[in-house]
């Protein structure tokens, strides 16, 4: 076995978390890579991910929240002759409405699925 390269020495308190963080079923594997760069910060963030690279979002929490309400509200109301909407016919009408410039009918979805499984999992939970 080789000899580590790097000399470690850990308080109890970092070495009972860095315990209980790699218990966890999935660690990322450049987690341990800033461990030296970031040895005055607490645990929890030495071990964070990074902020990623990308363009920020372009809709906000509050054009979301519109885009659900419109959902909670029965298509009928905004003159479509249909009982139920669909992903295609919500982002157009939230583009109608002049809630957001532009919005695929897949995003709607996804977000709409991830937004009512929170939901579920909060009132079950």
């Amino acid at each position: 076995m080789r000899p580590p390269k790097y000399r470690i020495n850990l308080t109890r308190y970092e070495k009972a978390e860095l315990e209980r963080i790699i218990r966890k079923p999935t660690i990322a594997p450049n987690q341990a890579r800033r461990w030296l760069e970031q040895s005055l910060e607490p645990v929890t963030q030495r071990l964070s991910d990074s902020p990623r690279s990308g363009a920020p979002e372009r809709i906000t929490m509050e054009q979301w929240c519109q885009i659900i309400a419109l959902a909670c509200e029965p298509p009928q109301e905004y003159g479509l002759p249909i009982t139920h909407w669909t992903h295609e016919e919500l982002a157009a009408e939230a583009i109608k409405q002049g809630i957001v410039d532009t919005i695929s009918s897949s995003h709607v979805g996804q977000v709409l699925k991830k937004k009512i499984y929170n939901l579920i999992e909060a009132t079950t939970g």
